[in-house]
C-alpha cells in the first residue's frame, strides 16, 4: 500500500518525519517496506517561460524558442510541438537532464539551429500518456522554479505493507486511523458537499435486485446526468500517479481516487447502455461467459457473482466491469455503483481467472459497508464538480442484509494476565476509544466494547486484547517464562490428530526410519508411472519446472524422487518414510482443492 504522506495530513495533523511515522506503523502491525519520492525522475525539470517562438526556417515542423529559465540568458530550444507558442510557461529539462525514460539531455543542432534544452510533454515526464504536444504550466509559476515543488507535487510516499487480516489499512484513510491511534491524534474525513440538481429520482429510475443477500449485503447507486468526460485536473493526476495509478480520464479517476482515499471500490457504467431499468446482482449461470473490459471473453462458473440489467450480465462483480456497459466516448450520463460483495466469491472469481486488480483485492479482504453510502456521495460530488455533470436525487439501492454492530466482552484482568504486561484501565479505554468502538464500562470488571464496522478484524474478546498490546507496545513486553499450573504427566495426548501424527513420527525413527520432507508439488510423468489418475489433480500456474508442474496425489512420488537422487549420489543405505498431505482438484470446495 502506498500512502502519500502530504495526503494523509489531510486526515490527521501528523508533522513529524516519515521515518519515525513509518516506524511507528511497524510497531502497531504495519510494516514499512521503504520511503521514496514518487517524482524523484523529474526533481530537476525547471519552469520555462517562452519569450519568443518562431518557425524554424528550415523545417516547417519545428519551432525556434527563446525560453526564460530564470537564469542570466535565456536559452535557444527548438521545439516539435505544435502547441508550443509565446507567453506559455513550460517544463524544460536543461542540458545534463536525465529524464524518467533515461534520455540525457545534450547540446544538439537541428537544421542549422543550436538547442540546449528541450522543453517536454507529460509522457516525456512520465506524468500520462499524453504527447500530443507540451506540457503547458499554470501561468502563476516563476521561470527557474523546480516544476515538481511548483505544482506542489509529493516528495514523500511510504511503502506499507498490510497483513491480509487488516482489510481496514488498504486506503489513505485506514492508515491515517491507525496514525491517530498511534500518535494520540484528531482524524478528519473529508467535507461532503453534494448538490442533487439533477431531474428525476435515482431510486424510480433504476430497480436493484439482489438474489441472495450471502452474496451481496448491499448494492447501491447514483446517476450523473451531462457528462464532459476528459482529462482530469492536475491536482487529481499528480495524487493518482503518487500511489502508483495511472490516470486516465475524470470519471475513471474519481472511481480511482475514491477507492484509494476510502477503500470502496466503485464502478461506473453507461447509464444509457443498461437495459430495462434495473441492476439485478445474481450467481452466473454455469458455463455462460463474459467479455470484460479487457477484451476477453471469460467462461463463468455458478460461485462467479455477475451484475446484470434486465436482460444482460454487464459486469463480473467486485473483479471487472462488462465491455457491454463501459463509458465510451460520447457517454454522458453514468450509472455509479458502490456495493458490498462476498469475500470469498471475488477472491475465488478473481484467482480462477487471473484477474487480480486493486478493487478486487479490496473486495475479497472486506470493505466497510457503513463507509459505503459517504464514499458513493463524495464520488458523485467529485464526478459532478470535474464532469460538469448532474447528480439527480435520490439513491437507487437494495441493502437485504443491513450492518449490524458487533459488542464483545472484555475483561482487563484476564487480559492483562495474557499479555503479562500492566496497563492501567483508562489506556484500555482510550485505546478503543481511539478506535472508534463504544465502550461500556458500567461493570467495572466487565465491559461492553461495540467495534466499527471497518474493523472487520475484531471478532472475538481476544481481539480487543491484541489492540491492546500493539498499542502498548509489542516491543515493551518483558520475556519472561510462562507459569506452568499442571503436571507435565497426561499433556501427551494421541487422541486427536496432532497426536497421533506425533506418535506415528516417534515409531518411525524407533523403527530406524530417516524422516523425509518433500515438495508438495511433482512432476505429471511422475504420477502416471504411479497410475493416478489425471482428472484429480491440480496444475500450477507457474511452476519452477516441467517436473514439478503439479500437486502430489499421492506421497510415494515425492519419497521415490528421494530415493532416485540419493541413489544417484551412491546413497544406498536409505530407510525413509513421510507424514504429509496429498491434493485433489474438487470444485465444491471453497479453493478448489482438497487436502488429505
Amino acid at each position: 500500500m502506498l500512502v502519500s504522506l502530504q495526503w494523509l495530513r489531510e486526515f490527521v495533523p501528523y508533522e513529524g518525519e516519515a521515518q519515525a511515522l513509518g516506524d511507528r506503523l511497524t510497531m502497531l502491525g504495519l510494516e514499512l517496506e521503504s520511503i521514496h519520492d514518487p517524482f524523484e525522475a523529474i526533481r530537476d525539470i525547471v519552469v520555462g517561460h517562452v519569450v519568443e517562438c518562431v518557425k524554424h526556417s528550415e523545417a516547417e515542423k519545428l519551432s525556434v524558442c527563446t525560453v526564460d529559465v530564470g537564469e542570466d540568458d535565456p536559452l535557444t530550444i527548438v521545439c516539435g510541438a505544435p502547441n508550443v507558442a509565446k507567453g506559455q510557461n513550460v517544463p524544460v529539462a536543461k542540458v545534463g537532464t536525465t529524464l524518467p525514460d533515461g534520455l540525457k539531455i545534450k547540446k544538439a543542432k537541428l537544421r542549422g539551429v543550436p538547442s540546449h534544452g528541450m522543453i517536454c510533454s507529460e509522457r516525456e515526464l512520465a506524468m500520462s500518456d499524453a504527447h500530443e504536444g507540451i506540457m503547458v504550466l499554470p501561468e502563476s509559476l516563476k521561470p527557474g522554479q523546480r516544476m515538481a515543488d511548483a505544482l506542489g507535487l509529493e516528495d514523500t510516499v511510504l511503502d506499507v505493507d498490510i497483513t491480509p487480516n487488516k482489510a481496514d489499512c488498504l486506503s489513505i484513510l485506514g492508515v491515517a486511523r491507525e496514525t491517530a491511534l498511534g500518535f494520540d491524534l484528531p482524524l478528519t474525513l473529508p467535507k461532503l458537499n453534494l448538490f442533487e440538481n439533477g431531474e428525476g429520482d435515482a431510486a424510480s429510475r433504476m430497480n436493484i435486485v439482489i438474489d441472495d443477500p450471502a452474496l451481496c449485503p448491499l448494492y447501491q447507486a447514483r446517476i450523473i446526468k451531462g457528462v464532459d468526460q476528459k482529462g482530469s485536473p492536475a491536482w487529481m493526476r499528480h495524487r493518482l500517479l503518487a500511489v502508483g495509478q495511472r490516470p486516465i480520464s475524470n470519471i475513471v479517476d474519481v472511481t480511482n481516487f475514491i477507492m484509494f482515499e476510502l477503500g470502496q471500490p466503485l464502478h461506473s457504467f453507461d447509464l444509457n447502455r443498461i437495459e430495462g431499468g434495473m441492476i439485478r446482482v445474481a450467481p452466473a449461470e454455469e458455463g455462460s461467459t463474459i467479455v470484460t473490459l479487457d477484451g476477453q471473453t471469460r467462461k463463468l462458473l455458478a460461485s462467479d457473482i455477475l451484475i446484470w440489467d434486465g436482460k444482460k450480465p454487464v459486469a463480473l462483480a467486485g473483479v471487472m466491469g462488462g465491455e457491454n456497459s463501459e463509458m465510451v466516448d460520447g457517454s454522458r450520463d453514468v450509472l455509479l455503483e458502490a456495493a458490498v460483495f462476498n469475500p470469498g466469491s471475488v477472491r475465488r472469481t478473481a484467482r480462477r481467472l487471473a484477474l487480480p486488480s486493486e478493487a478486487s483485492y479490496r473486495f475479497e479482504r472486506g470493505v466497510d459497508q457503513v463507509m459505503n453510502t459517504f464514499a458513493l456521495d463524495r464520488a458523485a460530488q467529485l464526478m459532478a464538480e470535474l464532469s460538469g455533470g448532474a447528480v439527480v436525487p435520490g439513491v437507487a439501492k437494495a441493502e437485504p442484509r443491513p450492518w449490524m454492530d458487533r459488542t464483545h466482552r472484555y475483561r482487563h484482568d484476564r487480559c492483562l494476565r495474557l499479555l503479562g504486561i500492566d496497563v492501567e484501565p483508562a489506556f484500555a479505554k482510550k485505546t478503543f476509544s481511539l478506535m472508534g468502538c463504544a465502550v461500556d464500562d458500567a461493570d467495572l470488571a466487565d465491559w461492553k466494547v461495540s467495534t466499527p464496522s471497518h474493523r472487520l478484524d475484531l471478532e472475538r474478546e481476544v481481539d480487543l486484547y491484541e489492540e491492546v498490546a500493539r498499542v502498548y507496545g509489542m516491543d515493551r513486553i518483558p520475556t519472561v517464562l510462562p507459569r506452568v499450573s499442571k503436571s507435565l504427566e497426561g499433556l501427551v495426548s494421541t487422541d486427536d490428530h496432532h497426536g497421533f501424527v506425533r506418535l506415528l513420527k516417534a515409531w518411525g525413527r524407533g523403527a530406524g526410519l530417516r524422516e523425509a520432507i518433500n515438495y508438495s508439488f511433482v512432476g505429471d510423468e511422475n504420477l502416471d508411472l504411479l497410475g493416478e489418475p489425471a482428472d484429480t489433480r491440480v496444475h500450477i500456474a507457474n511452476p519452477l519446472s516441467a517436473d514439478q508442474n503439479v500437486m502430489r496425489t499421492a506421497i510415494a512420488a515425492g519419497l521415490l524422487n528421494t530415493l532416485k537422487h540419493n541413489l544417484a549420489q551412491g546413497n544406498f543405505r536409505l530407510r525413509l518414510f513421510e507424514v504429509a498431505k496429498a491434493f485433489f482438484a474438487d470444485t465444491s470446495s471453497e479453493t478448489e482443492t482438497r487436502e488429505n
